[in-house]
């Protein structure tokens, strides 16, 4: 028996001050923004831009007035950029989050940062409740239960799919006998289904296609509860060895919308190693003599997540007297 390690890698672009390229903010021409940078990267990464303010210094004041936290910002490039009027080919369709200054010996700057659609949208909001039939096979939703699939390696997913904002997938059973286990595609399809599904403007993978690139993975105990639903498909991508990228998906002038690209890991470039247990007899496909890995514990970020309504207690207290009335007043004496 041997262990087999996949590894792969996205395939990220990064475009840095692109030739002719035009903005819109909130819909209208913003020719005093200039990009600085359009990162795109794999998974929850998604899309990043930076702007600039690119208006005299002394309207830097207007700057901030003029662009807010939230507000949609749009970039496009192409042959027929010009402004007022967005090219055929989008690089960046996302939201503001946060408005910056940056000081250095060439002076002052404004830069204003920006995410993806995606992310902006569906990126705050944790993961809690159950999806599921009841007893009577009636779907239901329960807010106060984890969000936990094959929990301690017992099956609680439907026998049957049912369809959710117009998405077949499967949900939690609800009942004694009569459960399957959860894959790792199905519960993407749970997820898209339950919490992308209902955006119009987002446009997400057939279920097709989940099944052809993920691998026929059952994870068991697998808790999502706390996550946000990008964070959740990203963990599911890589427990299913695929992968997924956020992209706009028409062009800006068209009004715009994002796209949910699935693929496969093995796209990329693809090592694998195989390594058999410790102690057992060695195969013919073992290609990897030693290795060894390194945790940086003190680094990693420690995120805590509470679920639930606040605890509200009620009591009654008789009043009772701090002191004697009868020994108030009277003069005082060292």
């Amino acid at each position: 028996m041997s262990n087999l390690v996949m590894t792969a890698q996205p395939g990220n672009w990064r475009v840095r001050r692109p030739w002719r390229m035009a903005i819109e903010l909130d819909g209208w021409p913003a020719p005093l923004l200039a990009p600085v940078e359009i990162a795109a990267g794999g998974g929850s990464e998604g899309v990043a831009a930076t702007f600039e303010w690119a208006g005299r210094s002394a309207d830097f004041g207007g700057a901030r007035g003029l662009v807010a936290r939230g507000q949609r910002i749009r970039a496009s490039l192409g042959r027929a950029s010009f402004p007022g009027r967005l090219a055929d080919w989008p690089l960046f369709d996302g939201y503001v989050v946060a408005v910056r200054s940056e000081f250095d010996g060439a002076g002052r700057r404004i830069l204003f940062d920006a995410i993806d659609g995606v992310r902006f949208r569906h990126g705050d909001s944790a993961l809690s409740g159950r999806h599921g039939l009841d007893s009577a096979g009636r779907l239901a939703f329960a807010p106060d239960l984890p969000t936990v699939f094959n929990p301690a390696g017992r099956a609680n997913r439907s026998a049957q799919p049912v369809a959710i904002n117009g998405r077949w997938c499967f949900v939690f059973h609800g009942g004694p006998a009569g459960a399957a286990f959860w894959s790792a595609g199905q519960i993407i399809e749970y997820l898209l289904a339950t919490r992308l599904a209902g955006d119009a403007q987002v446009e997400l993978p057939s279920a097709e296609r989940i099944a052809s690139v993920c691998l026929p993975v059952a994870p068991h105990g697998l808790d999502l509860s706390g996550l946000d639903a990008i964070e959740a498909l990203d963990r599911l991508a890589a427990l299913s060895g695929s992968a997924f990228a956020i992209e706009p998906a028409a062009s800006v002038r068209g009004g715009g919308h994002w796209r949910l690209r699935w693929f496969a890991a093995t796209g990329s470039r693809l090592a694998v190693f195989h390594h058999g247990r410790a102690g057992g007899a060695l195969t013919a496909d073992t290609n990897v003599w030693s290795g060894s890995l390194r945790f940086e514990h003190d680094s990693a970020r420690r995120a805590w997540t509470a679920l639930g309504e606040p605890l509200r207690v009620e009591s009654t207290f008789a009043l009772v007297g701090g002191w004697d009335p009868g020994g108030e007043g009277g003069g005082h004496r060292d």
